[in-house]
């Protein structure tokens, strides 16, 4: 049990780096490939909380884990190879190798970051332009009685919580 809340808390981190549609696919495959590992790494004797230690440690950080795990998936694409259920598992000793190689090229921080942070940026200054354009819409309509409706106003309230709350919400969805 312990054993496997410790690699569940790793699956789970290195899972958060990346991005939601592959968040799913993504934690069955790291967490497969993690569980074997431990196993082989036990070999004959029960795998216990020090072995599993050994092979995250061993597998570097989830943010690694993350980049390993798009690079192995753009591999994939790129050979217009589908990406199957057990595709990460089986090249798990290449990803291991290279992973425990500490190749100096490896990524800290997704590329995709910063084109998260300039999108949710233009997102949410287009979100502040509609709130403040309903608002402004809705109160000229009810003072000069053209509409009788609070929908623009209560749309543009929203907009504008949209914009305050929404860029903390999107960034930290990709983190």
């Amino acid at each position: 049990m312990v054993i496997d809340n410790k690699i569940e808390r790793y699956v789970h981190r290195a899972v958060s780096c990346l991005p939601p549609y592959d968040r799913a696919k993504a934690s069955k495959e790291i967490s497969e490939m993690v569980r074997d590992l431990v196993l082989d790494y036990a070999g004959d004797h029960e795998p216990d909380i020090l072995d599993a230690r050994a092979v995250i440690s061993e597998l570097g950080s989830p943010e690694e884990m993350a980049a390993a795990w798009l690079e192995q998936k753009h591999d994939a694409m790129e050979k217009e190879a589908p990406l199957r259920e057990s595709s990460f598992s089986s090249a798990a000793s290449h990803l291991t190798g290279r992973l425990l190689g500490k190749a100096k090229g490896s990524r800290k921080i997704l590329p995709s970051t910063a084109l998260l942070q300039k999108t949710a940026s233009i997102m949410m200054a287009v979100c502040t332009i509609l709130a403040v354009l309903l608002v402004g819409f809705g109160l000229l309509g009810l003072t000069t009685h053209t509409i009788n409706t609070m929908l623009p106003i209560f749309l543009g309230c929203i907009m504008a919580l949209i914009a305050v709350t929404g860029r903390s919400v999107l960034i930290s969805d990709y983190r």
